[in-house]
């Protein structure tokens, strides 16, 4: 909008200054005026007048009654110009402060964005579980983020259950241990969870069983909220349908993730 009311002056002033400049052609001097005044158009106190109308002779007589007109009406003048001051300065208000809006907006998402790219993630990168008489549960916390993860805690479980079908009872954490701050890129502690329960090596692999490991991980992290939980839950058995069962009484195996109770905020 400012740019056109710009470009409009100085359209106008352009055109102002070629008239003048026309308006000297017309007069008297080394070019023929173009108006030609007689003898008998000529003013009774100058009888001798050689010059010619101009451009700048009208453009006086026109300021001066211009002039007039506003010392006439100065008072609505001035009222208008009043209206048209507090018409632009509203306009002025309502766009500053759709600007300010949209700056808070913006750094709002910049701040999302540094956080979910800068903040601490810890989660479990991997389990192991083992059958060489009895089970073993092995299991890593990880911190994956770039900013540290402070009073960390866990608090989490290693049950037998009856699959029941499908319909497990998931087991509720009851162990909570103190971890403390854990570095970034890549920081972690290695776990190993007592087994709550009996099942034998054939129970678990023909599904009449299933081992769940259930937990959930509490830190803080140096943003705002700094308070974040992970939550996992992994299992053996059931339904599920492993080839490579032989490992688990040797090496070891890989838990399964579940398709529920793995979530993070």
């Amino acid at each position: 909008m400012l740019e056109k009311s710009g470009f409009a002056v100085l359209v106008v002033l352009c055109f102002l200054v070629i008239a003048e400049g026309l308006s000297w052609v017309t007069a008297s001097g080394p070019s023929p005026c173009l108006i030609t005044i007689e003898n008998d158009d000529e003013a009774a106190y100058n009888n001798n007048q050689e010059s010619c109308p101009t451009f700048r002779v009208g453009s006086e007589i026109l300021l001066t009654r211009l002039d007039g007109f506003i010392g006439s009406h100065d008072k609505s003048i001035i009222a208008a110009f009043t209206v048209v001051l507090a018409c632009s300065t509203i306009g002025l208000w309502l766009s500053t402060n759709a600007l300010w809006k949209a700056g808070e907006r913006q750094l709002v998402h910049f701040a999302g964005t540094a956080e979910r790219e800068l903040r601490a993630y810890v989660y479990v990168e991997k389990t192991n579980i083992k059958f060489q008489g009895g089970w073993n549960i092995e299991y890593r916390l990880k911190n994956f983020g770039k900013t540290p993860a402070h009073n960390v805690r866990l608090i989490s479980i290693a049950k037998v259950v009856d699959w029941n079908g499908g319909n497990p009872e998931i087991p509720v954490p009851n162990h909570v241990e103190t971890v403390g701050s854990m570095a970034p890129q890549g920081d972690f502690f290695d776990f190993t969870e007592e087994l709550e329960g009996r099942a034998n090596f054939d129970e678990i692999k023909n599904g009449n069983k299933a081992i769940f490991l259930v937990g959930s991980i509490i830190y803080d992290i140096v943003f705002e909220p700094s308070r974040r939980t992970t939550d996992f839950r992994y299992y053996v058995g059931g339904d599920m349908n492993c080839d490579d069962f032989g490992k688990m009484n040797t090496t070891g195996g890989e838990m399964f993730a579940a398709s529920e109770g793995n979530d993070a905020t």
